[in-house]
């Protein structure tokens, strides 16, 4: 039977890139599984979080009263420094865990929070002042909470979908039912019967309907690739961009020459070889006119370690001893996605008034961008030009009045 399932699985894999479609399969003989010791479930997940928020209360408030189908608690996170005026913050949303069995995204959510919020040295606690007192990042920290209690009850590690068996990444409203996607409810990319069927998607959709952010970011696992709109079978057929495109793939470039990893880049229709219809960052970027939408892949298996005898729980997450270090290597992404976010910030505003009034800066003063610098110098020229003008003008009327007073004398 084991090696039954592996021979399904194996030709599910290859089907899913050149086909876009398969049917979610059974439980197989795994080359690993999570130790629980080092990746969290969902118990200890939802342990986290209470105890997260209730150590940072002044940077990190914690909302339960999202709900999945099953009634299991959806949570959204906030981090921000609350104290600090929130006229001008960055807006960011966050997605994890919209897969049953990418564990690994969820791992890098934690250790972003850790890093950020329990800073050793001064430059760690430097950079978390930075994006507390910049930035409003909405965190949805597991959205599929029913898909992974299936998958911890089953131990089947290819599960993708929610309980029921939707893959929540194709119920948004962006080309629903289009071919990158199925309405066969055995199939792993099963959309649901209509779009926002699924409470999860839901979420997502009233958060960011409640809110105007400036970035929405949904992480996967199971290659290292980083997308920008459009990756939907309709955007591929008539070469659709989205009008932040350039923006976006700048951003995405510096976040993988971050990873200092072999991450590739692009636009979605053109970097994956099969269409996604109804994907969460398609949607924010069509629909909700998001300046940036992202989708990123974090972790996947480098070729040369990869071979006949992969299975599910490693194509899409590290070993547990290794989980750490991998965490570590991913994390510069999240230090270039914000400075990113915060250079693009400061130049949009300079574009709008070059001469921002003193009374609204950004609320932090420990990071000073190449924006910021060229405000400084653009008003000592504005200065020096108007001085300039200011001293011909003097002379001019120096010269004005000693000829009066020369013409008079000589009369």
């Amino acid at each position: 039977m084991a090696a039954v399932g592996c021979f399904l699985l194996l030709l599910c894999a290859s089907t899913w890139f050149a086909l876009g479609f398969c049917r979610d399969v059974q439980r197989v003989v795994e080359r690993y599984v999570p130790d629980y010791e080092h990746y969290h479930n969902v118990s200890s997940l939802i342990r986290f979080l209470g105890s997260f928020s209730a150590a940072h209360e002044g940077f990190v408030r914690l909302d339960d009263s999202y709900k999945s189908r099953l009634a299991n608690p959806v949570f959204v996170l906030r981090l921000t420094n609350f104290s600090a005026s929130e006229k001008r913050k960055i807006k960011i949303l966050f997605s994890y865990g919209e897969h049953a069995r990418e564990f690994f995204p969820v791992e890098s959510m934690l250790h972003f929070l850790k890093k950020t919020l329990q800073a050793k040295n001064e430059n760690s606690a430097k950079s978390a002042s930075f994006i507390l007192d910049n930035f409003d990042v909405f965190i949805v920290p597991m959205l599929n909470p029913d898909g992974r209690l299936y998958v911890e009850k089953t131990n089947n590690y290819c599960w993708r979908g929610t309980a029921t068996g939707v893959d929540v990444n194709r119920n948004f409203d962006w080309c629903f039912g289009g071919g990158g996607s199925s309405n066969d409810s055995r199939d792993e990319e099963y959309r649901g019967l209509y779009p926002f069927s699924e409470p999860e998607a839901q979420l997502l959709r009233n958060v960011a309907t409640r809110h105007s952010f400036d970035a929405f970011v949904s992480f996967h696992s199971g290659i290292k690739q980083i997308y920008v709109p459009f990756s939907d079978s309709l955007s591929r057929k008539i070469k659709r961009r989205h009008h932040n495109e350039e923006e976006e793939l700048r951003l995405a470039a510096a976040m993988a020459s971050a990873a200092g990893a072999q991450f590739s880049y692009g636009v979605g229709y053109e970097l994956s070889s099969y269409p996604a219809d109804g994907a969460s960052f398609d949607y924010m970027a069509g629909k909700r006119n998001m300046p940036f939408s992202l989708a990123v892949e974090l972790w996947g298996r480098d070729k040369e370690d990869s071979d006949d005898d992969d299975t599910c729980f490693d194509l899409f997450n590290p070993t547990s001893t290794g989980l750490q270090g991998e965490l570590e290597g991913v994390f510069p992404m999240y230090d270039a996605f914000f400075q990113f976010l915060f250079d693009w910030k400061m130049k949009q505003r300079f574009l709008k008034d070059p001469l921002p009034h003193m009374a609204e800066p950004l609320d932090s003063e420990l990071e000073i961008s190449a924006f910021q610098i060229a405000y400084f110098f653009a008003a000592v020229i504005l200065v020096a030009i108007t001085l300039r003008k200011l001293h011909r003008s003097l002379r001019l009327k120096n010269r004005i009045i000693r000829l009066s007073s020369l013409g008079d004398s000589l009369g």
